[in-house]
């Protein structure tokens, strides 16, 4: 009987999904100016995903195990860890790849506007309703990426705008696939798995960029190991509370408070990578913030 009970409480706590979702949105907001202090030191950003996916792959199996987890494959939902780890590896090499072909901050701006879309496919997945503010939000985050954006466009390389772009959509599946396998095993577990399913494709990258070799992995590019550290040490903790949190509450419960990446994330590329927004650009950043802050006041009311 115990059991039986406890169960659907262990994955509908709404205040402890909250709390891990804050914790990892810190973390997380570290990442992409910690990859770009790295490159700005000589390490490519596909290192930085080969480290960090080798590090949160052996970190989550020692956590797994600590927690006593139990280690095993999700019986019945092949295609849904599938299309998680391929998520993941869209996400890893699409929004640290970007930071070698735009700035940080615009970076950070593009994959930040993942919640409105999330929010959004909650009607199709999550069988939620839709309501009229959260179009306006839409409309508001659109305006806010074309201010940004827009006045830059024409030098801007497109193959950071498509990474990022990739990567924003990416994180949408992610979240959905994590809150279906949450239910089925352990955060540490669940990280574990996908890590090491993607683990031989960033290798593999990697050599490919480093024409067969990777440089970090000789000792040869000092200055650029913390940076490598750092991101990776953040990354896995975040990763950790971030699956804990899908575990927790819906995707759509937790995801608004991720709205606070983007603010910690452009934060941080000023301290590290000494990386300012133009006055047009904090405006776009305005005008997608406020319709991150909208759609999350327009779910809380749909409840």
């Amino acid at each position: 009987m115990s059991k039986v009970s406890a169960s659907p409480d262990r994955h509908n706590r709404p205040l402890v999904g909250i709390a891990f979702a804050l914790a990892s949105t810190v973390l997380y907001g570290v990442v992409p100016a910690g990859t770009g202090l790295a490159f700005q030191n000589g390490v490519s950003p596909i290192e930085v995903t080969l480290f960090r996916t080798a590090l949160v792959t052996v970190g989550m199996l020692a956590i797994a195990l600590a927690l006593r987890e139990k280690i095993r494959f999700p019986k019945g939902l092949s295609g849904v860890f599938w299309l998680q780890a391929f998520s993941t590896l869209v996400i890893s090499v699409g929004f640290l790849g970007a930071v070698a072909f735009i700035p940080v901050s615009l970076t950070i701006l593009i994959f930040y506007t993942f919640p409105i879309f999330t929010v959004l496919s909650g009607p199709f997945i999550e069988g939620k309703r839709l309501v009229p503010a959260q179009m306006v939000a839409v409309v508001l985050a659109f305006i806010g990426l074309g201010v940004a954006v827009g006045p830059s466009l024409d030098v801007l390389d497109w193959r950071g705008l498509a990474l990022a772009g990739a990567a924003t959509f990416a994180v949408v599946s992610q979240f959905h696939c994590a809150r279906r396998l949450g239910g089925a095993m352990g955060p540490a577990a669940q990280g574990f798995f996908i890590h090491l399913a993607i683990l031989p494709a960033t290798l593999v990258l990697a050599l490919w960029v480093g024409n067969g070799s990777i440089p970090f992995l000789s000792g040869g590019n000092m200055p650029g190991l913390l940076p490598l550290v750092l991101v990776g040490v953040c990354y896995l903790i975040a990763f950790f509370l971030h699956m804990s949190a899908l575990a927790a509450a819906p995707a759509s419960t937790v995801v608004p408070f991720y709205n606070l990446e983007p603010v910690i994330a452009i934060i941080m590329a000023a301290i590290l990578v000494r990386e300012f927004l133009s006055p047009v650009e904090y405006v776009g950043v305005g005008l997608v913030l406020t319709g991150l802050l909208i759609t999350s006041l327009a779910e809380r009311k749909a409840k």
